[in-house]
């Protein structure tokens, strides 16, 4: 589904993008924004958003090979060679990469260099605060079908199932909150350790999400999604009764 952005939800979303996939990074005297995804159409929503908020931006230092240039924002498909550890050949991912002489600085000092949470963002707009939750959800969220193994999916869809799971605790504390204030249910909060760390993850209610009218901008996760929402209620899905092995 695409996103119908205004400079503040383009903002909004960037900062979900940020705190979840997306790095900030210093190059020579201004900051550069990179995502790397292989879902192109992520990659495609987060590069509208940058050039919503950011604009077309133009360097104004003097005396450089770059004054009076447009500034970067681009989108680059990059092919993965394919290794012998590859069982399969990895499909291809695609980079976005901006830069910016204030709007990354204002990200990455609102965060202190993604190490603390905007409190602010509990202060903007309801509309605001979904466009920096799907943000989120499209960087560190899933949408998926159960184990085949475990059970047969019937023709409802009903079986899809959302989450969301990261690593930062300052983050997943305060996504809590948001989704708390949009009415987005959830269950039990779950752990495991990764390589580095502890992930923490959550399983999301879908019908609420759907309820909420919020959407993620990944066609793949999107449809699935769909495919949950277009039969209701019990009286059609008791047609296709669901059949656990």
């Amino acid at each position: 589904m695409q996103a119908k952005f205004n400079k503040k939800t383009s903002f909004a979303y960037l900062m979900g993008v940020y705190l979840g996939d997306g790095e900030i990074n210093k190059s020579y005297k201004f900051e550069v924004f990179r995502l790397n995804t292989k879902d192109k159409d992520f990659a495609e929503t987060t590069k509208q958003a940058i050039l919503i908020c950011r604009g077309d931006e133009y360097n104004l230092k003097k005396s450089t090979a770059f004054t009076g240039k447009l500034r970067k924002l681009t989108l680059t498909e990059h092919e993965v060679t394919m290794r012998k550890v590859y069982k399969v050949k990895p499909a291809n991912y695609f980079n976005v990469y901006a830069s910016s002489a204030k709007l990354f600085k204002k990200m990455a000092k609102m965060t202190n260099n993604k190490t603390k949470f905007p409190k602010e963002i509990f202060n903007w707009t309801k509309e605001e605060r979904k466009y920096f939750i799907i943000g989120q959800m499209d960087s560190e969220g899933y949408v998926a079908k159960p184990n085949k193994n475990k059970s047969l999916i019937t023709s409802t869809g009903r079986s899809v199932h959302m989450g969301f799971k990261i690593t930062d605790t300052y983050i997943f504390k305060n996504f809590l909150k948001l989704l708390d204030m949009s009415k987005i249910e959830y269950g039990k909060i779950g752990s495991h350790p990764t390589k580095n760390k502890i992930a923490y993850r959550i399983t999301i209610k879908l019908q609420s999400w759907i309820n909420a009218g919020f959407f993620l901008s990944i066609k793949r996760k999107q449809d699935l999604i769909d495919k949950f929402n277009i039969t209701e209620p019990y009286s059609e899905r008791s047609k296709y009764p669901r059949i656990i092995k």
